[in-house]
């Protein structure tokens, strides 16, 4: 109805106070008495106003009432006989709520037997639920039965497989449909909910040795779509799930590409971006539209894009699980992008329309939080979020085998919450990885509650994406007129800061707690970035890119490299290409042969960091003791490691990130290894360290 046409409003903030917003046009907003009427019992009683004020073109009213019990429907009446529905709102901040209404249980969703289905889904605010379903072409609504703690259910006495299903939430003098938040399927686009049976899914095979410690993680961040969209390899399964691991796919000169390249190249984890169901691709026409997916839709079920049978609700599960087991097969790890910081449309999410007001962070007047920048912050706090989250997790976890979670904005969420998960999680895989980014966001949340990267001593088995070791290495990722290098850069005044976040002595509890990165899907790529700030020929950009990545494989912490990084991908200086086309955002293999001299560079470090302890310290004491970093010259670092675990016992890394050369005395004992350089070049005893070069020398 439109707004101007509203003359009374009534929300029940507290279980005992109600505001009721009079129209001013409406004999001026003045209200004498207002009354509460029990819609089932026809039962009428006197409220009491306790305060009243002016806001715009409203007259406030707050009234005390009697403790009211939800799940009953009441409207407001005033002296003049105007009545209204009573809407829940700020009454799910009450500290009494949770406390009276938190359900632990284990059984949310559709619990499938080929015999029945029982249906549960959490709506403490609702007078009334139903489930509708459609089966063999028949429609059906059924009521559901409140139980304690706001639970409705229902169970239906026959075999439901492939039933199609919503549910009608009522609140105040509204019904809402919406799908199941807990469901395992779903149609095209989320547009209802499936029954299906878990015993179809496939079985997901788990990692058959461990992860010793946290520090021999390399993560390396994929895209479903990205990684299989250039029409040039040929991809039978182009852009889904069963792409990413399809074996045999060559470039146009016959090299690897695809799956058997990332088994090739010696990363241990790959970092998947969302493959939950976001809003924002049309799911039977995906050329229509491109989107990364940070704009969840279901995080309760895979991406219906990504499958090849979009009419089939088991394709998306079971293609899901089967590129999970195949990645564990070939000997990688996977995590997963997990966006629970928000949710793309506040008002059609299924959380907002079971209990509105609840799931996401608001003050009493409905005002909602938007540190996100995406119109809503999870509420994360609140008993029910935090088990929702957890629920999600431990699902992807145990339905498709994820071994850990990369979690956007991990800001917005509170400590609590991340460090349950943590401590879930690991219950049942000792090695799973949690992590994710630990920006200050401008939620509604205390500082010292945010999961951010300042209170990183609270969350001490969580790691934090490094942004502050991006942006001294690489330089500040928000290019500008002015735009701040970083030390690998050129910017040899950095020389302090860039030795205590390659040793990582500056800023975590554990060396575990950093993930090192220069770039990832945000922001411009690493090449993109040079070719932009710095006035400088490809031979030295490229020799930049090279520097760039020996810091990040061999720094003291968890490496991550974004797909494409280690042969120097370019998105054509698009800086956010969420929703650029594939032909940005593709990954583009022909370059990867055009590159073959950075991406072999690269596969040496990883095997040099995976042969070598010393590049995996797992304590501050133990870096303290066994690496050092010096001046060979001015803005020259030699970065030392010493180590009784590995092929050598001692290994210098020289960066000279300046356009001059200088020169290093090697002794009778080093062996360089591994450069930038085409050639050695030495007179004597001294090396040539060139311009713009990296040299890593070792002693066996």
């Amino acid at each position: 109805m439109e707004k101007s046409l509203i003359f009374m409003s009534a929300y029940l903030e507290r279980f005992n106070v109600i505001h009721v917003h009079v129209a001013k046009q409406y004999y001026g907003g003045i209200i004498e008495q207002f009354y509460l009427k029990n819609m089932l019992t026809q039962e009428l009683s006197s409220t009491r106003i306790v305060y009243d004020y002016e806001e715009n073109d409203w007259h406030v009213y707050q009234l005390m009432v009697d403790n009211l019990y939800l799940g009953t429907p009441f409207t407001i009446l005033n002296n003049h006989g105007l009545s209204c529905a009573l809407e829940t709102r700020g009454i799910v901040n009450d500290p009494m709520f949770d406390h009276l209404f938190a359900y632990d249980g284990d059984d949310l969703g559709p619990a499938y037997t080929i015999e029945e289905t029982t249906f549960k889904v959490w709506s403490p605010t609702s007078h009334a639920v139903k489930l509708q379903y459609q089966l063999n072409g028949q429609m059906e609504t059924v009521d559901m039965e409140r139980q304690t703690q706001g639970v409705y259910t229902v169970t239906l006495k026959k075999d439901m497989e492939g039933a199609r299903y919503t549910y009608w939430t009522c609140n105040g003098d509204q019904c809402l449909k919406t799908t199941d938040p807990y469901a395992y399927a779903s149609t095209a686009n989320g547009v209802e909910s499936v029954v299906v049976n878990p015993k179809k899914f496939h079985k997901i095979l788990k990692m058959s040795f461990p992860l010793k410690q946290k520090t021999d993680a390399v993560i390396y961040e994929v895209s479903v779509r990205d990684f299989t969209s250039s029409k040039t390899i040929k991809s039978k399964y182009r852009r889904q799930f069963l792409g990413v691991v399809e074996k045999g796919l060559v470039t146009k000169n016959n090299q690897i590409a695809g799956f058997d390249y990332l088994i090739d190249l010696g990363v241990t984890h790959v970092q998947l971006m969302p493959i939950f169901d976001f809003a924002t691709i049309e799911e039977t026409k995906p050329d229509l539209f491109y989107n990364w997916g940070y704009d969840p839709s279901q995080i309760n079920v895979p991406e219906g894009s990504y499958c090849t049978d979009l009419g089939d609700p088991y394709s998306r599960i079971n293609e899901c699980i089967d590129m999970v087991n195949r990645l564990h097969l070939s000997g990688l790890r996977v995590t997963m992008d997990m966006v629970v910081n928000h949710v793309y449309d506040v008002n059609s999410s299924s959380l907002e329309r079971l209990v509105p007001y609840y799931y996401f962070r608001n003050d009493d007047f409905g005002h909602i939080s938007n540190g996100s920048y995406c119109s809503n912050d999870i509420n994360s706090e609140c008993f029910m979020v935090r088990k929702y989250i957890v629920d999600m997790c431990r699902r992807w976890q145990k339905i498709y085998g994820m071994d850990g979670f990369r979690f956007d904005l991990m800001g917005i969420l509170d400590i609590e919450t991340m460090n349950t998960i943590q401590r879930v999680l690991s219950s049942k895989d000792p090695n799973c990885l949690i992590y994710g980014e630990g920006w200050n966001m401008n939620t509604m949340l205390p500082d010292d509650h945010k999961a951010m990267l300042d209170n990183q001593a609270q969350m001490p088995k969580i790691s934090f994406f490094n942004d502050q070791y991006r942006d001294i290495l690489k330089g500040s990722t928000f290019t500008n007129d002015h735009v701040r290098l970083g030390y690998l850069s050129g910017n040899t005044d950095l020389f302090d800061e860039a030795q205590a976040v390659i040793s990582n002595q500056h800023k975590f509890t554990l060396p575990e707690q950093s993930i090192n990165y220069v770039e990832c899907h945000d922001n411009a790529t690493m090449y993109d970035y040079l070719k932009e700030t710095l006035d400088e020929n490809e031979e030295i950009r490229l020799k930049r890119q090279k520097l760039l990545n020996t810091a990040v494989i061999l720094s003291q912490g968890i490496p991550f490299l974004h797909c494409g990084q280690e042969f120097a991908r370019s998105k054509m200086g698009v800086h956010n290409s969420f929703n650029s086309p594939d032909n940005i955002n593709q990954v583009d293999w022909e370059r990867k042969d055009e590159m073959i001299d950075q991406v072999y560079y690269v596969k040496n470090l990883l095997k040099l960091r995976r042969k070598n302890s010393g590049f995996r310290y797992t304590t501050k004491e133990e870096i303290e003791k066994n690496v050092k970093i010096s001046h060979l010259s001015n803005g020259v670092m030699i970065y030392t490691v010493y180590q009784t675990k590995g092929e050598f016992k001692q290994i210098k890394v020289i960066f000279n990130p300046k356009t001059e050369s200088t020169y290093y005395n090697l002794s009778a004992k080093d062996e360089v290894i591994i450069t930038t350089e085409n050639a050695i070049k030495q007179e004597y005893s001294n090396l040539l360290i060139e311009p713009v070069s990296v040299y890593i020398i070792a002693q066996r």
